[in-house]
């Protein structure tokens, strides 16, 4: 998983293998740096949501509207306008 932070954006690339991961229902952590680790989750609700516990960090994103990446296509979510931070999770085409 690559992780982009900037200006209230959250961007997540995910490889092959962990786009399969999310899309069958389970979460994906990596290690971000000395313990610190962030988590995607797909939850059940209809609202992503960015969590912090001290050096995890956890972002939610509502499994009922991702879809399936292509190539053509690489984006699986993004939340809707005015929600903050903004996040943005893809499929990396450069793996």
């Amino acid at each position: 998983m690559k992780i982009r932070l900037s200006d209230g954006d959250i961007r997540l690339r995910l490889n092959e293998l962990e786009v399969a991961t999310f899309l069958e229902g389970r979460s994906i952590t990596t290690s971000v740096a000395d313990g610190l680790t962030l988590t995607l989750i797909p939850n059940e609700g209809t609202t992503p949501a960015l969590e912090n516990d001290g050096s995890a960090h956890t972002v939610r994103v509502p499994a009922s509207e991702a879809i399936s990446p292509s190539m053509v296509n690489p984006r699986m979510y993004e939340s809707p306008p005015g929600v903050t931070p903004h996040m943005l999770v893809e499929m990396d085409r450069q793996r």
